[in-house]
């Protein structure tokens, strides 16, 4: 099962949208609409970022003591083989990359990042939010 199967499985949904870009860094991208209030989440074989685009407040994180609240425009990196859990009070619309190739050079760079503290880490950055919603546009007006 890839991991994009797995995150389906978890959500109970399918994804929008779901496409593999193979460019310097190789990258699967996915955007999801959904409406599960908790969701258990085992470690991932891969580093991935997470940005809410619109939708209910998220709260998640790997254990009780690192959840953090995310609201649409946040994102959040997770890490290589974390586990997490996740709650929303209602839908949420999010963009999944992941980030596949654990050995290219950017991936290793964004995991040496993020693996010195075992958890997920919050970016407030209005472009990454922009960015995102118009990668997962564009992809979904050209997957029709």
């Amino acid at each position: 099962m890839t991991i994009w199967e797995l995150v389906s499985t978890l959500t109970k949904t399918k994804p929008l949208v779901s496409v593999t870009l193979n460019t310097t860094t190789t990258v699967h991208i996915e955007r999801y609409f959904v409406n599960s209030p908790h969701i258990i989440a085992p470690p991932l074989p891969a580093t991935g970022m997470m940005v809410h685009l619109s939708g209910a407040k998220i709260t998640a994180g790997s254990n009780k003591n690192t959840m953090r609240e995310f609201i649409p425009s946040q994102s959040m990196v997770l890490p290589y083989n974390l586990p997490s859990e996740w709650y929303s009070c209602g839908a949420v619309d999010i963009a999944i990359f992941y980030f596949l190739d654990t050995e290219e050079k950017q991936a290793k760079r964004l995991q040496n990042l993020v693996s010195q503290q075992p958890q997920m880490h919050g970016l407030n950055n209005p472009l990454v939010h922009s960015l995102a919603m118009r990668i997962v546009e564009k992809l979904q007006r050209g997957s029709r």
